[in-house]
């Protein structure tokens, strides 16, 4: 998927990754603005979706506000920032700089 704005999920809100019992489907969102996980909102996987399998590649910052969570490995040619208790189920990589405040990122463990 491309984008040539700022992407944004709104507070509260929630995006799902739908595998459709394919574990091997693969994700990538190509953002040429920012990527924007408001407060509260939170990615979803179902029926075989894995955090390993998809892919954020962002142009601008990239922002997991307050209690937001996201799956996936964010890789972003600026910076990101986590808000207090924003989570990440993956690998946050930035150019510049990562910045974290009382956040939880587990990382999917390497596939050989």
């Amino acid at each position: 998927h491309k984008w040539s704005t700022v992407v944004t999920l709104p507070v509260g809100k929630k995006l799902y990754f739908d595998a459709d019992g394919n574990e091997d489907t693969v994700w990538i969102m190509q953002i040429a603005g920012g990527l924007n996980f408001m407060a509260g909102s939170n990615v979803l996987l179902i029926n075989g979706a894995k955090p390993t399998n998809i892919f954020w590649q962002v142009a601008g910052v990239a922002t997991i506000l307050a209690g937001a969570h996201a799956e996936g490995t964010i890789l972003c040619k600026t910076a990101i920032t986590f808000g207090a208790g924003a989570s990440l189920n993956g690998r946050g990589l930035a150019q510049t700089a990562v910045t974290m405040i009382a956040t939880t990122i587990d990382a999917p463990p390497t596939i050989p």
